[in-house]
């Protein structure tokens, strides 16, 4: 029989314990990328590039992949459950569980909404397009209307990317696309890319007389299931370079391209993106 070890006895100064909890991730190190990578060049890509859609919505590719990402205050790292069937005739008086499918649980992103409402027209026109199928025009309320979806690879994505960092992560130095790391910290540096996803919900955003308040919209996507991209992992060189392979960048590379590893908080407070949206003030980040 195992024994039971004892009680541990140990001092919270210095050691093991200071080591241990004074390590812990925090989470307001985050950033949330939005790639070009749809699953089909012919679908919502294509849709954003309509002068139409450009003029209705106020927005382009460029906002999408430069500063859509930057305006999401709350993000979460996804995660999965597993369904199991139940069998209880293996032994007497024990039920027993065993997995048969990995179900990924849906996310919810939630982005500041910029007073040109970029940010909320992106996610507006994705959904429209996802059902836009039709050729009745509901926005002049004509007669007859029908909802007609769209083929599910023309408004999947595939570049939708949530990176967890700690505060003393270090920046990657670059060279030609080359990468070597500064130090060790590189170790502390997640990347959760998400398989197919799409806006599967948008919440009402409320308004109110009173105190003035950021509008905010949240967004639910549902996706087939996420891959995990670790940097001390030989797949985490190859993602950077897929990274770089999108041409965009921010404030000179301070987002991706050149200087990929620098933090975006580091960031913010310099970054004209936000000067209309918070007139001036402290941007409402917690800076490193």
């Amino acid at each position: 029989m195992a024994k039971i070890p004892g009680v541990t006895n140990l001092k919270m100064s210095g050691g093991v314990p200071s080591e241990l909890f004074g390590n812990l991730s925090q989470s307001n190190f985050y950033e949330v990328y939005i790639t070009t990578a749809w699953a089909n060049g012919n679908g919502m890509k294509k849709f954003l590039k309509n002068p139409d859609v450009q003029k209705s919505y106020n927005l382009d590719e460029n906002f999408v992949t430069r500063s859509l990402g930057l305006l999401c205050s709350d993000a979460v790292l996804p995660a999965s459950a597993f369904a199991t069937s139940e069998v209880k005739d293996n032994f007497m008086g024990i039920n027993q569980e065993f997995a048969h499918t990995r179900l990924y649980t849906d996310i919810d992103l939630t982005f500041y909404v910029d007073n040109d409402y970029r940010s909320l027209g992106f996610f507006e026109a994705w959904m429209n397009y996802i059902a836009g199928g039709g050729q009745r025009s509901l926005a002049n309320f004509e007669t007859g209307y029908y909802r007609r979806l769209n083929y599910p690879d023309f408004y999947k994505h595939n570049g939708i990317y949530i990176r967890k960092f700690e505060r003393d992560y270090k920046e990657r130095k670059a060279s030609d696309n080359l990468f070597t790391e500064v130090d060790s910290s590189r170790n502390k540096n997640i990347i959760y890319r998400l398989k197919n996803a799409f806006p599967k919900s948008m919440n009402s955003i409320p308004i109110s007389y009173g105190g003035a308040e950021i509008v905010k919209v949240s967004v639910t996507f549902t996706y087939d299931y996420y891959s995990v991209v670790r940097a001390n992992s030989g797949e985490y060189d190859a993602f950077v370079e897929e990274l770089l392979s999108n041409s965009f960048s921010y404030n000179d590379g301070a987002i991706l391209g050149t200087d990929f590893g620098i933090n975006l908080a580091s960031n913010l407070n310099s970054s004209s993106l936000f000067d209309g949206l918070f007139g001036g003030e402290a941007v409402p980040f917690t800076v490193p």
